[in-house]
């Protein structure tokens, strides 16, 4: 299964076997021109598709097995913002109850105010797709949901030794640090020294570790 966009205007779906062959593939005008970053399976043998377009930072889409729309929806920010951008999709799933769990980082920038910041948020959506919960926190670095709850992120030091950033810091440590349910730091594991200056993503492994993802200018 994968999902982008075709001439970089409509959503695209397509269904592959296990040779990869293709099975079915779909566009979806109606979200306006947008790509889709990340696609989860459903229980239904349909999917769940969250991407962005040029009027709506994030939306959300399921499918039923056939391809059909079961329901979309799109997310606004409030009034006080303005120029905002998703970031990052880190991941979309369904859950066993059939609700759907959304993890992202979107900037934001208030009116009146030249610099902006960027939140990670934590979102379900019910089978429906109303709305559930959401948590937000601030969170500069890669984020995955921990399977002992909470959250684990990927992350280098910062170059003036004040924080963690995910990048432009060459030969850090890399840091793994294990958040609680509300994105506060409990605990920092750090490896060892790696050739990267960015570190892109980070999930959990079956033995209950991490794999990372960076990337390095050095040559």
């Amino acid at each position: 299964m994968a999902a982008g966009s075709q001439h970089e205007r409509d959503v695209w779906v397509a269904v592959v076997n296990d040779t990869g062959s293709l099975l079915r593939e779909e566009t979806y005008p109606d979200l306006g021109r947008g790509r889709a970053l990340e696609v989860a399976s459903a229980s239904d043998g349909g999917c769940i598709v969250a991407g962005t377009t040029d009027s709506h930072p994030l939306w959300v889409m399921r499918l039923d097995g056939e391809g059909n729309v079961i329901w979309t929806r799109t997310f606004e920010e409030g009034p006080e913002f303005i120029g905002v951008m998703l970031h990052h999709v880190y991941s979309v799933r369904e859950k066993p109850d059939g609700s759907v769990e959304l993890l992202y980082k979107v900037g934001r920038a208030l009116k009146g105010e030249e610099a902006g910041g960027s939140v990670t948020v934590d979102r379900t959506l019910a089978r429906d797709g109303s709305d559930v919960s959401v948590t937000e926190f601030y969170m500069p670095c890669p984020v995955v949901r921990a399977s002992g709850g909470g959250y684990a992120c990927a992350s280098l030091e910062s170059s003036e030794g004040d924080g963690y950033t995910m990048g432009n810091h060459l030969g850090s440590p890399i840091h793994v640090m294990k958040c609680d349910d509300r994105g506060e730091i409990v605990r920092v594991s750090t490896g060892t020294e790696a050739e990267v200056d960015i570190v892109t993503d980070i999930v959990q492994t079956p033995d209950g570790g991490f794999a990372i993802l960076g990337g390095s200018t050095k040559t």
